[in-house]
Parts: structure tokens; C-alpha cells; sequence
């Protein structure tokens, strides 16, 4: 129990860093643009350049964070569990920021595809380690792209909601969570093949 309530709190902590490196480069930009033309904090994440930058900063800190602390007491299944905790931290901190901010919260549907989203790319990240044995991050920079593809692509198509692309959401979060369902499968299966 006590691993899952670290790993819950390295997903806070790998939010609260994502945070401050966005943050980072929000002001950057602000001393290259008219002051009178920078969009809000909130807005900036809205154009795509922002938003993929934004989701590799996310992404690559939840990364490094599972495969430098959560794999040293992880193994195989756990690993995957822990991992996704660590996105329900990450997870956390987003909803308690779009709460605290002035602007209403989005819809309960549009919370519950956040949550999978993170804990889901997390998730992702102990599958493949625990799968594939990689450690060093050079080695994590194909399942890396991929979360970061997926992250972006979420956060691009959430912008303006149609059907098209609620149709094209609801796809990358199945792809998201079978993935996830595949991993425990076959380390639950490896598992009881030793």
C-alpha cells in the first residue's frame, strides 16, 4: 500500500514540475511577443505548436519519473498499477487547477477522459518497461512518441468537440486503454508461466 500511495504523490510531483516548465515557457514567449497580443496563461496552451510542446513536457516527466523511481520498487504487474497511479496523481492536480481556475469545469465526461488519458499514457510506460526491460530513457523514446502523439492529438481534438472528433477521441482512448488491458494480460500471463 505504501508504493501506491508514493506513486499516486510522483504523479503529483511530475504534474507540479510539468507545470513549472510550461510556465517557464510561457514567460520565454512573453519577452519575444507585444505584451498586448500574448493570450492568457490558459489560452497559450491552445495553439498547436504549444500543445504538443506542452504534451511532451508532460509526458517526458511522467516518463522519466516511472522508469527512475517507480520501476526501482516495481515489478512486471506492478509496475503497471503503480504507473497508472502515477497518471491518476498527474490527473489530480490538473483537475484541482482547472477547479481553481475562473472558468467553470468541463463536463464530467470531459473530466473522466482526462483521467484516462493520463493514467492511460502512464500506464503505457510500465507496460513497456515492464515488457520489454528498458531502462535508460534513450531506450523509452519510441513508447515516449507514441504517448506524446496521442497526448497532443487528445488535446488538439478536445480544442473544438464535433462529432468527428468525439468519434476520433473515443479512439485514441480505446487504443489507450487496450493497450493498458493488453500489458497486465501478458505480464499476468508471463507471471504464472514461471
Amino acid at each position: 500500500m505504501k508504493y501506491k500511495i508514493e506513486s499516486f504523490f510522483w504523479g503529483i510531483i511530475a504534474a507540479l514540475g510539468a507545470l513549472i516548465l510550461e510556465l517557464i515557457a510561457y514567460i520565454a514567449l512573453s519577452f519575444f511577443q507585444n505584451h498586448s497580443a500574448l493570450p492568457t496563461f490558459v489560452d497559450f496552451f491552445f495553439s498547436p505548436q504549444i500543445i504538443i510542446i506542452a504534451a511532451a513536457m508532460e509526458e517526458t516527466l511522467k516518463l522519466t519519473i516511472i522508469s527512475k523511481q517507480i520501476e526501482k520498487f516495481s515489478i512486471e504487474k506492478d509496475l503497471i498499477y503503480n504507473s497508472i497511479l502515477v497518471g491518476t496523481g498527474f490527473f489530480a492536480v490538473e483537475v484541482f487547477l482547472l477547479a481553481l481556475s475562473s472558468s467553470p469545469l468541463p463536463h464530467p465526461q470531459h473530466i473522466l477522459e482526462i483521467a484516462l488519458l493520463h493514467a492511460g499514457t502512464a500506464g503505457l510506460f510500465g507496460g513497456y518497461i515492464a515488457l520489454t526491460g528498458a531502462r535508460k530513457i534513450p531506450s523509452l523514446f519510441l513508447i515516449a512518441a507514441v504517448a506524446i502523439s496521442l497526448h497532443a492529438s487528445y488535446n488538439y481534438l478536445a480544442i473544438e468537440r464535433s462529432y468527428v472528433q468525439n468519434c476520433l477521441i473515443y479512439a485514441i482512448l480505446t487504443v489507450i486503454a487496450i493497450s493498458n488491458a493488453a500489458s497486465l494480460l501478458k505480464t499476468r500471463k508471463d507471471a504464472e508461466n514461471w
